[in-house]
Formats: C-alpha cells, structure tokens, sequence
C-alpha cells in the first residue's frame, strides 16, 4: 500500500454537515477499530508542542502506521510550515480551524491509524468537542513554574471530559534530574509526568529545518536514543489507556 506523503490539505471537501454529535459517534466506531487520537496541547506557545507531534508522527510512521496531523495552531503553522522532502514518508498535514476538527476528521478517520491533534493554546474554550474524541492529552511543557502553572486550562478539560492526560518535559538538560523530580513534587496535581525528559539539543531543530524528525539520524545519535525512548513511554501510556477502555492497542 503507498503511504501519503506530507502535505497540507486544507480544501478537503466534504459532505453536507454530520452534526457534532454523529460525526462524534463515528469517530468513536473508528477508534474501536483501531484508530488512536492524540491531542497534543498546553495554554502556552513556545513549549515543543510541534517538536513533540511531527517526531510522533515518524515514530508511527516507523511501524507502518498512516499518520494525519491535524495543525489547528492557525497562527503558527509549525507543522504545516515542516519543510518535508518529497518522497520520503511521513504524515499527512491539515490545518484545520479547532471548531470544525471533529466534523472534518469524521469524513477521513477510516482514512488512518493515527490522528495527532496539534491545539493552539488559546483553544482551550472551544476545546471540549475535540477533546471528548480524543483517547489522550499530552501535554508539553519546560521544566519552569511559568510553563507548569499553564498546564491547568487543557488538563481541566481533559478532566472534566474523563479523558487522560500525560504531561512531557521538553527542553531538560538531561531525561530526569532532581530538579525535574523536584517540580513533578510541587505540580503532583498534573500527575503523571512522563518519566524521560525531551532533552534540550540542537539535533532537534536542525532535524525540523531539514524536514527530517531526530529519528532518521543514522546511527547512534543522543537525540534519537532520547526520542527513541520518549515515544516508547508514550506508546505504552497509550496502549494502557486504550486497553482499559477495551479497545485495541496501537
């Protein structure tokens, strides 16, 4: 089967309107199936949000997985603007307005294996609909109490929809220190952090500005060992999550 390649597919056309509620339900089907939903937010800009879903998407990719990016951070683009080669696999993007992502994603779902959801951080209001399909929030953030203190907005969200949450650490000076350990104490209410830090190296954004993720360095690399077991932590709250509610692993 030929996997997409990265573009950003905005004017999908659709159908007459499903209604929230049928496009919600269809959504639910499709996840029973097998599909997973991630949505990747924070109420603040600039903690690695995109950093976070395009190496995700490469790791899924990795496993054969057909992956959509939804960039709903309409302002910024980060994903949408990821300058990836053509011909190379990865995910396919859409920049999609937070309001219509659940209505949208409804008519393409059955489409891929894999949704992540990049939200702006202004979104949490209008969050909820997108949230209450979603199997997980994960949550980014810098290892600093300015950062920390705006998790609150989306994982309230996610609390109020019962839908977990998973708080990452971007931009550490190494996967886990005292300080590290030390906040996870002070912010235990954001519970659970994930147990490796994304790690503040270069590789990272040099990796974005060739359209690559830290992944597709060969050989050993600290970038790609740190990411390497970033998504497999992640994969596996994921997986624990969606046995719980009894639907198939990822």
């Amino acid at each position: 089967m030929r996997r997409p390649s990265l573009s950003t597919l905005s004017n999908i056309s659709i159908a007459p309107k499903l209604g929230q509620r049928a496009a919600a339900d269809a959504i639910h089907a499709q996840r029973q199936k097998g599909s997973v939903i991630a949505v990747v937010a924070n109420g603040k800009g600039g903690v690695g949000k995109s950093t976070l879903v395009l190496n995700l998407s490469i790791a899924f990719v990795g496993r054969k997985k057909r992956v959509l990016i939804i960039d709903a951070d309409i302002e910024q683009k980060t994903a949408c603007k990821w300058p990836r080669p053509a011909g190379l696999a990865g995910p396919v993007v859409v920049s999609w307005q937070t309001g219509e992502i659940v209505e949208r994603l409804a008519r393409v779902i059955e489409q891929y294996d894999v949704v992540l959801i990049d939200l702006a951080g202004r979104d949490d209001r209008a969050a909820a609909p997108v949230m209450a399909i979603a199997d997980m929030l994960i949550s980014p953030t810098k290892p600093s109490h300015q950062d920390l203190f705006e998790l609150d907005r989306f994982i309230q969200v996610a609390k109020a929809k019962k839908i977990p949450h998973l708080v990452v650490f971007n931009e550490a000076t190494r996967e886990m220190t005292l300080e590290l350990a030390q906040l996870v104490d002070e912010f235990a209410r954001f519970k659970p952090f994930l147990p490796t830090a994304i790690q503040q190296l270069t590789a990272y954004r040099r990796a974005y500005a060739y359209g690559r993720s830290v992944l597709e360095y060969k050989g050993p690399h600290p970038a790609k060992q740190n990411f390497e077991r970033v998504f497999t932590q992640i994969d596996a709250a994921i997986d624990r999550v969606r046995a719980k509610a009894g639907m198939p692993r990822s």
